[in-house]
């Protein structure tokens, strides 16, 4: 799985939006360093709530995450493959 095979919320590709996105961004990157959480494997799992929280209540934007938009690419049996672990199985 790699970035460019991942769907977008199409508002992350519209230029209307840009100033917006990049500024909901910020605020959820400054919102985590107050949380002591930083950029790292597993953070967009945090990032992406945050942002969404964001968009909607200060901006009143709905914006889909990429998990959202890409339910399987983000099932525990995908990420293990795409890392490369012991192949999932049922017990």
């Amino acid at each position: 799985m790699s970035d460019s095979d991942l769907r977008v919320d199409p508002i992350e590709q519209d230029p209307r939006y840009q100033a917006v996105v990049d500024e909901a961004e910020r605020l959820a990157w400054a919102e985590l360093a107050t949380k002591r959480i930083h950029e790292g494997f597993g953070v967009c799992h945090v990032f992406w709530p945050t942002k969404k929280r964001i968009l909607r209540k200060r901006f009143g934007i709905r914006w889909k995450t990429p998990e959202e938009l890409n339910r399987a690419s983000f099932s525990i049996r995908s990420l293990s493959r795409a890392l490369g672990l012991v192949p999932w199985r049922r017990q």
